[in-house]
């Protein structure tokens, strides 16, 4: 039996299953990209919002060390409900305990400190 040579430039035979889907079937595409991310933590973004405003409160004679001591809660409650029940907004809890609690420490040592210049502005002789 004689082989008969290849030719390239022959025409090609169409494939056995068509590439495209037959009227009335629904193609099944495969999934691509990403899932999408679990939902921000809204008590952790008000945490570090509230933290901030406790910083920027330290100027009001210590009122915002009020304001502080409510971020840091809020900032442990949002990272318990982020433990518990998944979620982003860590970083933003985090961030809300750390300003909101050096807010109240600086409001304190303040606190103390008008205190204490009170007290021995009032013993003094005049």
């Amino acid at each position: 039996p004689a082989m008969t040579p290849y030719d390239p430039y022959a025409a090609q035979q169409p494939p056995a299953v068509a590439p495209y889907a037959q009227p009335g079937q629904v193609p099944a595409y495969p999934g691509y990209g990403y899932p999408p991310a679990p939902p921000t933590n809204g008590m952790a973004v008000a945490a570090m919002v509230i933290g901030i405003t406790g910083i920027m409160g330290l100027c009001g004679y210590g009122i915002g060390g009020i304001i502080g001591v409510v971020g840091a809660i809020l900032g442990h409650i949002a990272k318990r409900q982020i433990r518990e029940r998944g979620g982003n907004g860590e970083g933003m809890a985090t961030a809300g305990i750390i300003m909101g609690w050096i807010s109240t420490a600086i409001a304190v040592l303040a606190t103390i400190g008008i205190i204490v210049a009170i007290v021995i502005a009032a013993n003094q002789n005049s």
